[in-house]
């Protein structure tokens, strides 16, 4: 009877054991998930940072065209070499590969929390260029080249608009990544 308890509880341990192993096995999966899923979305956000400076850059740039106060004057489309606006181009796919497999779930609350702001203000400033290129083709379908060159108020209040988003996700990048 006492060799049967002893290898009973020995077969128990041993059932133990291997599902502690396991689990410890699992949880440094995860870890390792956790920290591939967090440098790439670094990486993405370092990346979305330099292009988001560049059309900051060009936005501030072409505000000072725009607010010149050369009165009866069109704008010189020359002058727009990268076009009226030249919007950042914002990606979101280390995020969205992250967010499928359950990798943020092994991230702390607070990082997530505060990517989860950091995209969503990604996704404002790109509906605010969505809207700012739909006036422009409007304007150009009805009015044509004019109807922009002509209105540099307009623009100038694109550009004021596009800088200060663009200002404030530079912000948040580098809140951070820094």
């Amino acid at each position: 009877m006492k060799k049967a308890f002893f290898e009973a509880a020995f077969v128990v341990l041993g059932v133990v054991l291997a599902l502690l192993a396991n689990e410890w096995r699992q949880s440094a999966h995860n870890k390792a998930e956790a920290r591939a899923a967090l440098s790439s979305i670094r990486e993405e956000l370092e990346a979305n940072r330099q292009s988001v400076k560049q059309s900051r850059d060009y936005h501030a740039q072409k505000l000072k065209v725009t607010t010149r106060g050369e009165e009866d004057s069109a704008l010189d489309v020359r002058e727009f070499s990268k076009g009226f606006i030249f919007p950042a181009s914002v990606s979101r796919s280390a995020w969205d590969t992250a967010s499928e497999p359950g990798a943020l779930a092994n991230m702390p609350f607070a990082r997530v929390r505060t990517l989860s702001q950091l995209y969503d203000q990604q996704a404002a400033y790109q509906r605010q260029v969505t809207a700012n290129s739909n006036i422009l083709y409007r304007t150009l379908f009805e009015n044509g080249i004019d109807g922009i060159r002509k209105n540099p108020e307009g623009l100038a209040t694109m550009h004021a608009a596009l800088s200060y988003r663009e200002t404030q996700l530079l912000q948040s990048y580098s809140d951070f990544l820094d």
